[in-house]
């Protein structure tokens, strides 16, 4: 005699649980982000003041879980290589400054913290910056374990650091030269002006910035007085150099006129769009009024 049980129920969930785990491994295997699961020699009691919860995490975690990427971040092979490594480890003993700060954000966060910037030295000795995001497993009133993630943003740290360097050689330049230069975005509206322009038009740069062009470089005809045509608009609608009249006046801000040379040029982006125009133009009435005496 015997007892027959349908089970083909609890296969299909045992299937499904099995899938289930493999996508989950398959995700975090293959994730570009580094995962890691961090655990305690003993769970860290929630109600000890900030700092001693820092210092409690930091000398008794380590590394239960990660996939590759977290490994590769910070100079090792595999996962295999970075698995039971301790906090001090991989950060340092002691911890930096800044990695207790930043510990120390995730205890007063209530254990979650999003999009914190860290900057850590691999294995190997490289500076690396990563974008960090931890929430904390908490039981019975004691931190358990903390998980997160993290991404390696050393390259675009350095872009922008050679970009913001690229700027203020720029910056440099156009402050050193003789000739009043404005810079517009597309739109016309001003987003960089030198000393001379600052002088010429009575605009600070700090004021200028967000400004339409029209509102603080303000040139009219000579001889009749009328508005002279937006060069900006010129330049976006012609796609080339411009230059502007032999009698064009720039009228500043305290109501002094100059009378200026000017031309105006496309900026263009590696996609040869434009992406803005660039104004270079300087006070010539010194010299038409000599010109005008000659005649």
């Amino acid at each position: 005699t015997g007892i027959a049980r349908d089970i083909t129920e609890r296969k299909k969930m045992e299937e499904a649980l099995r899938l289930s785990e493999e996508r989950y491994r398959n995700f975090v295997e293959h994730s570009f982000e580094g995962i890691w699961l961090l655990a305690f020699d003993d769970p860290i009691p929630i109600s000890l003041a900030p700092k001693e919860q820092v210092r409690r995490i930091q000398q008794q975690g380590y590394i239960a879980e990660c996939n590759d990427a977290m490994a590769r971040f910070y100079g090792y092979a595999s996962r295999k290589d970075i698995i039971g490594k301790r906090m001090l480890e991989l950060y340092g003993d002691p911890p930096s400054e800044q990695n207790f700060e930043a510990t120390l954000e995730f205890v007063r966060s209530d254990y979650c913290v999003n999009d914190r910037e860290t900057q850590e030295v691999t294995v190997n000795g490289d500076q690396v910056f990563f974008l960090n995001n931890a929430v904390g497993i908490i039981e019975n009133d004691h931190l358990m374990a903390t998980w997160g993630t993290q991404r390696n943003i050393t390259a675009q740290k350095l872009a922008t650091k050679a970009l913001s360097t690229e700027k203020e050689r720029l910056a440099v330049t156009l402050r050193s030269i003789g000739d009043a230069v404005i810079a517009t975005d597309r739109q016309g509206h001003i987003v960089l002006m030198n000393p001379v322009a600052e002088s010429l038009t009575g605009w600070s740069e700090e004021k200028a910035v967000g400004q339409p062009l029209q509102a603080v470089f303000n040139i009219v005809n000579q001889t009749n007085r009328q508005p002279c045509e937006n060069p900006v608009q010129q330049v976006l609608k012609k796609g080339k150099v411009i230059g502007l009249s032999n009698d064009t006046v720039l009228v500043s801000r305290d109501g002094r006129e100059y009378i200026i040379a000017d031309s105006g040029a496309p900026i263009l982006d590696t996609n040869r769009q434009i992406i803005g125009v660039v104004l270079v133009f300087r006070d010539t009435t010194h010299e038409r009024r000599i010109e005008n005496e000659m005649l």
